[in-house]
């Protein structure tokens, strides 16, 4: 398992996918969580920003839930 510190040196798209690719799905808010716990210094708006770039690459699928909710699905 790598340590924080190696993945800081990563692109955050990079350390996003490696969490979807072992959950497959999840709740932004939960994705959101996990990236801020692991990397303090990320915010939200690297965060919309990482993920997009995954969106645009085929790589994920962001699915409104509700008007507030949003699900992050990994594309096969």
């Amino acid at each position: 398992m790598k340590s924080t510190d190696e993945w800081e040196l990563r692109p955050l798209h990079t350390f996003i996918y490696s969490i979807m690719a072992k959950k497959r799905e999840m709740d932004y808010r939960e994705l959101v969580k996990e990236v801020t716990k692991k990397l303090k210094n990320v915010d939200e708006g690297e965060i919309r920003a990482a993920l997009m770039k995954l969106e645009i690459w085929g790589k994920i699928q962001v699915v409104s839930v509700t008007e507030r909710q949003r699900k992050i699905v990994l594309k096969e």
